[in-house]
């Protein structure tokens, strides 16, 4: 936990709850008992990691939708957590790790589909902390499974896009805390990570369940016998029909008519249906054969088994959705019932923000500030620069900011944080 910076220990724990939230754990529990049952299918295995590279990849949505970091900023902690696996090594089967897939998500992140969700802050929001995670695993995936119009204003690294497409002349910063200050205290993340563990136990559990069942499944190898009949079979594919070049020369000429191209494509499609109707009756004999076999023997598999996982998935289920119910009791207790009310408002005064932002007749490098107001007497601010990305930290801007009496330190140093630049922090001192 020392190895990583606050923002980048509220993304990760966002990160973990959305799986929650989303039941994956469960899901993937699922997917290995398929597995097993499919040991012998390579592309079950494929299957498996696309499906987990899916899942993480979702979750990585969700906590950037809720503006826990900037895409930069998680994409560290992603390769920070890699980092970490590599020197410690956890079981593949120990649950759901931050580090799954790494390449894919990056790749992921760096082209994000607009949605609502990622119009509160995207990329520009690197100093949005605790409060928007949480709210990616108490509202955002609460509705994942419902489809996302893809529409209105996205913001991704300061750049402004609506409806996809890039808004060439307007640059964002998000100033401050949109969401205000959370706080967990020692004993909170203590809690979390005990559930954490617990959650994690079972994923292993069921990782374990499936390994015996892929080693009782030998009985659904082919026998010797079969393998010798497969092996014949697949040689006749030397025997396919060929076309003899030298006899087709004139084939490819101009002076070939019509008639004549017509009575060859017949000759040779009737040649290849009569080899192919062959070739497939003794494929069908054969997989008629071997399938009264595997059907015996899957029928006696599922009689023995069957109450096995089906008891273990119960078990398995009622337990993830008692420590799935603890860590939402904890949240509720910590946040609020208006917590996501909270959220809404601020991501409606954003998403207005932006717009007036679009809207504004600005001259070439001018900056705005523009403000509103939220509920318990919040104020959520931005600087709308007209001009490129550079645009930001040229020194019109800089003065523009530094100067500015409306803004306090903390939210000129957000600015400076966010585009790299240092100022003099001139200004109100609050």
């Amino acid at each position: 936990e020392n190895d990583y910076d606050e923002v980048q220990q509220r993304a990760a724990l966002a990160h973990e709850l959305s799986h929650v939230r989303r039941g994956d754990l469960w899901a993937l529990q699922a997917a290995e008992v398929f597995v097993a049952l499919l040991w012998f299918n390579p592309l079950a295995y494929a299957a498996r990691r696309a499906f987990r590279t899916d899942q993480e990849a979702a979750c990585d949505a969700d906590v950037l939708k809720s503006g826990a970091a900037s895409p930069h900023a998680y994409g560290a902690t992603l390769i920070k957590a890699v980092r970490s696996a590599s020197q410690e090594r956890m079981p593949a089967a120990a649950g759901l790790p931050l580090t799954h897939a790494l390449k894919e998500r990056l790749s992921l992140m760096s082209h994000p589909a607009p949605s609502r969700s990622r119009r509160l802050l995207g990329g520009a929001a690197a100093v949005v902390l605790g409060a928007a995670a949480l709210a990616c695993t108490s509202s955002v995936t609460a509705h994942a499974s419902e489809p996302e119009e893809v529409h209105g204003l996205t913001l991704t690294d300061g750049t402004a896009y609506y409806n996809g497409e890039k808004i060439r002349d307007r640059q964002i910063v998000i100033l401050g805390d949109p969401f205000g200050p959370v706080d967990l205290s020692p004993e909170d993340h203590a809690e979390i990570a005990r559930l954490s563990a617990e959650i994690s136990k079972e994923g292993a559990r069921i990782g374990k369940e499936a390994a015996k069942i892929s080693a009782r499944s030998a009985q659904f190898a082919l026998t010797p016998e079969e393998q010798a009949e497969l092996t014949a079979i697949t040689a006749e594919l030397a025997d396919m029909p060929k076309i003899d070049a030298s006899g087709l020369r004139f084939a490819f000429s101009s002076d070939m008519s019509d008639e004549d191209r017509e009575a060859l494509e017949a000759e040779w499609e009737e040649k290849w249906e009569t080899w192919g109707e062959a070739f497939g009756e003794k494929m069908e004999a054969w997989g008629d054969k071997l399938g009264d076999r595997m059907d015996a023997n899957a029928d006696a598999w599922e009689a023995e088994l069957e109450p096995q996982i089906e008891q273990i998935s119960a078990e398995v289920e009622a337990s993830i959705e008692a420590k799935s119910g603890e860590l939402e009791a904890l949240i509720e207790s910590r946040f609020g019932d208006e917590f996501e009310a909270r959220i809404e408002a601020t991501t409606d005064a954003l998403d207005d923000m932006v717009e007036e932002c679009r809207d504004a007749d600005l001259t070439e490098g001018e900056t705005r500030i523009i403000s509103r107001s939220l509920p318990e007497g919040r104020k959520v601010k931005i600087a709308c620069v007209k001009g490129d990305k550079a645009t930001l930290r040229s020194a019109s801007v800089r003065e523009a900011i530094s100067s500015n009496p409306t803004l306090c330190r903390t939210e000129k140093k957000v600015f400076f944080d966010e585009v790299g630049k240092d100022s003099d922090l001139a200004g109100a001192d609050d």
